[in-house]
């Protein structure tokens, strides 16, 4: 696979996940694929737990967050590894949220994901998604970690 392969299929597992097509996701990621985002274990809510397989996790993002909207903004690939960096009109429990994310991917030789790491801003993911869930169920946010600056 050259370069602009290893990219298109990229683009393919993102496409599928932004159309929530479990069986094209399927033919593109190898069965024992790895996810992870670089976070804390347990500090984004709903997101795979490292012991899900590929598909269980697949599920919970696409049931977690809608993306409406991905912008591809720069790109490295060498070999079958990438480096993917996108932006993401995304929908959690019904409130919008602009997402900057790069994914670090391996594919192998058939062209099947094989591993993806994501990094982005993840304590406002979380702030999100916490009042996201909130809003939607009606309940007030946790108060524990919100630092109070008393003004003069």
């Amino acid at each position: 696979m050259d370069r602009h392969e290893v990219y298109d299929r990229i683009k393919a597992v993102i496409d599928a996940r932004q159309r929530r097509d479990y069986p094209r996701a399927a033919e593109l990621i190898a069965s024992n694929a790895t996810y992870a985002v670089a976070a804390k274990d347990g500090s984004l809510p709903g997101f795979p737990d490292k012991d899900d397989d590929v598909m269980t996790a697949f599920d919970k993002l696409v049931k977690l967050i809608d993306y409406r909207h991905v912008d591809y903004l720069d790109s490295i690939v060498e070999g079958h590894r990438a480096m993917v960096l996108m932006r993401v009109a995304a929908v959690a429990h019904g409130v919008g949220h602009e997402l900057l994310l790069c994914g670090i991917w391996e594919l192998d030789a058939d062209g099947q994901a094989i591993s993806l790491t994501e990094y982005t801003d993840t304590a406002a993911m979380r702030d999100w998604l916490v009042s996201g869930a909130a809003a939607t169920a009606s309940v007030p946010l946790p108060q524990a970690d919100i630092e109070i600056v008393a003004t003069p």
